[in-house]
Formats: C-alpha cells, sequence, structure tokens
C-alpha cells in the first residue's frame, strides 16, 4: 500500500531543467556599468532627501543610528514594533516641545 502512495506521489512531480548560463565579460561588464548607474541615482537621492530633512530642522541619523536600526530589524528586535522606527534625540527634543505648545 506505501509503495502505491509512493508510485502516485512521484507520478505528480514535474521537473524543469534549467541551464546555468555562463555570462560573457562583456555581459558583466555591462551589468556592472548598469548597477553603479543606478547606485549614483540612490546616492544623489539619499542626499536629496538628507537635504531636506535638515531643511525641516530635523537631524539627519548618522551612519552607525541607521547600521544598528537595519541590525535590530535583521535580527528582530521582539520590544520593536514593525513600524517602530527609533527617533533621535534632537526629534524627540523637537517632539516634546511641540507637545508642550499644543497643551498651552
Amino acid at each position: 500500500m506505501c509503495s502505491l502512495r509512493f508510485g502516485q506521489r512521484a507520478k505528480l512531480i514535474k521537473n524543469k531543467a534549467v541551464i546555468n548560463k555562463q555570462l560573457t565579460v562583456e555581459e558583466c561588464k555591462r551589468i556592472i556599468e548598469e548597477l553603479q548607474t543606478k547606485l549614483e541615482f540612490a546616492n544623489a537621492r539619499i542626499e536629496q532627501l538628507e537635504n531636506f530633512i535638515r531643511k525641516n530642522g530635523l537631524q539627519v541619523p548618522s551612519e552607525d543610528e541607521v547600521t544598528k536600526l537595519i541590525r535590530e530589524r535583521v535580527e528582530g528586535n521582539p520590544d520593536q514594533e514593525e513600524d517602530d522606527v527609533p527617533l533621535t534625540e534632537a526629534e524627540r527634543d523637537q517632539l516634546a516641545e511641540e507637545k508642550q505648545e499644543a497643551n498651552k
């Protein structure tokens, strides 16, 4: 009986052969150039966003703060909600001031 079930399951398995493609040097160079272009655009966008943050009176998080945040997200900090992004000290102070003004 077991071999009949095994046979039935084995019939249902569908395999697709995939050939590993070897890229040429020219293809690798083209991919590298595309990725470098994307990286340049991403860095320019980061710079724009950092300037926007500064213009609005907020502090841009340091690389250490961002690295720590990413590590916590990757490793899974159980105390932190998914959308709970830690604030910088300057942002906390600004929020506290805004709350005091709102309470007046």
